[in-house]
Order: structure tokens, then C-alpha cells, then sequence
């Protein structure tokens, strides 16, 4: 035989009840203006470190070869060459001048 696809129980009521308080209620006096202590709160985690401010150097004067850098830099023959040689090349200028300086002095 086949089993039906309805049931066949009878639903449940519930009831809600109200619960009974054993102790009766005391009504508290309101104070109109309360004075509250806020709590000072701190943040949980990592504490909290001052900043480190770097102190400021006097920069220095500029190399010889800073210099030279810069003039070089400048040249037109320089600017032509590609970024990646440009260094190369400036470093060979500045060793055939610092042979010809110790040639002299």
C-alpha cells in the first residue's frame, strides 16, 4: 500500500504564559542630573609610540666627481648615447682624467 504524503498527527498548540515575578518591583528614584565619570579608554593592540622626527643634516658640499657628473651630464655628446651607457662612459672619462691630474702632480 502506498504511504500517503499528508500526516496524520494532529499539530500542537502552545501556549505563552506570562511568567509570575515573586519579588515585587521597586521603583528607583530618578536623579535629574547625574553626574558620570566617563572611563578613560585605551585602545587594545600595538601601543602608541611618539613619531621620530629625523634630524635634519647639513649637506655636505659636492665630490670632484659630482661635479664632473653634473658637467658631464650636460654635454651634449653624453645625451645621445643610450641611459645604460651613459655612466659607462662618464666613469672612463673620469679615470683619464684623474691619470692625466696624477701625471702632472
Amino acid at each position: 500500500m502506498p504511504k500517503s504524503t499528508k500526516s496524520t498527527r494532529k499539530p500542537r498548540k502552545v501556549v505563552l504564559e506570562t511568567p509570575v515575578l515573586e519579588t515585587p518591583v521597586v521603583e528607583t528614584p530618578v536623579v535629574e542630573n547625574p553626574v558620570v565619570e566617563t572611563p578613560i579608554v585605551q585602545p587594545v593592540g600595538k601601543p602608541v609610540v611618539e613619531e621620530k622626527t629625523k634630524a635634519k643634516r647639513a649637506s655636505r658640499k659636492p665630490s670632484a666627481y659630482n661635479l664632473f657628473l653634473k658637467k658631464m651630464m650636460a654635454t651634449d655628446e653624453v645625451k645621445k648615447l643610450p641611459a645604460r651607457d651613459r655612466m659607462r662612459f662618464i666613469g672612463i672619462l673620469w679615470k683619464q682624467q684623474k691619470e692625466k691630474q696624477m701625471i702632472k702632480g
